[in-house]
C-alpha cells in the first residue's frame, strides 16, 4: 500500500512539473496574466500575521487554456482559473501534494486565491485583489 501511494504521488509530482514546461508560445503576454508569477507580498491589514521568507517566494504560472499551477515552498499545486476582458478573474480552488510544511505565507496565498475576484497589471507587477481584504502583490518572471 506505501508503494503505490509514494508512486501516486511521484506521477503527480511530475505532471505537474511536465505540465509547468509547456510552451505558450502563442501568447501575446503583455499586459496579460499568463505567464510565471513570483509573490512578492500581502497589502492588507493582517498582512503582517504572515511574512515572506526572503529566501523563497511561491510561484505561479497562469496558462493560455485556463489552468494555472501553483509551486510552494515544499508543495506543488494546480488548478483552473477564468478571466475576462474587464481583468475579472475566478480561481478555482487548488489541487496539492500533501507534504509537510509549507511556510505561513504559502497557506495564506493558497487559502486568498479562490476569494480573487480581480487583477490589474502595472508594468512587471501584478496585484490580485481580494474584496474587504487587500492585495497580493506578485512580480512577474517570464511570458
Amino acid at each position: 500500500m506505501m508503494k503505490n501511494s509514494a508512486f501516486i504521488l511521484v506521477l503527480i509530482i511530475a505532471a505537474l512539473f511536465f505540465n509547468a514546461c509547456k510552451d505558450d508560445t502563442d501568447c501575446d503576454c503583455n499586459g496579460s496574466i499568463i505567464g510565471e508569477w513570483k509573490a512578492e507580498s500581502f497589502l492588507s491589514l493582517e498582512s503582517t500575521g504572515y511574512p515572506k521568507d526572503d529566501e523563497y517566494s511561491p510561484v505561479i504560472t497562469f496558462r493560455n487554456e485556463g489552468t494555472y499551477t501553483l509551486v510552494l515552498d515544499v508543495n506543488g499545486c494546480s488548478g483552473e482559473y477564468v478571466s475576462d476582458s474587464d481583468d475579472n478573474i475566478n480561481i478555482s480552488t487548488s489541487i496539492c501534494t500533501k507534504m509537510c510544511c509549507d511556510s505561513d505565507f504559502s497557506e495564506k496565498l493558497l487559502g486568498m486565491l479562490p476569494q480573487v475576484n480581480s487583477f490589474s497589471i502595472n508594468d512587471k507587477e501584478l496585484s490580485l485583489i481580494v474584496p474587504g481584504w487587500g492585495f497580493i502583490v506578485l512580480s512577474r518572471i517570464s511570458d
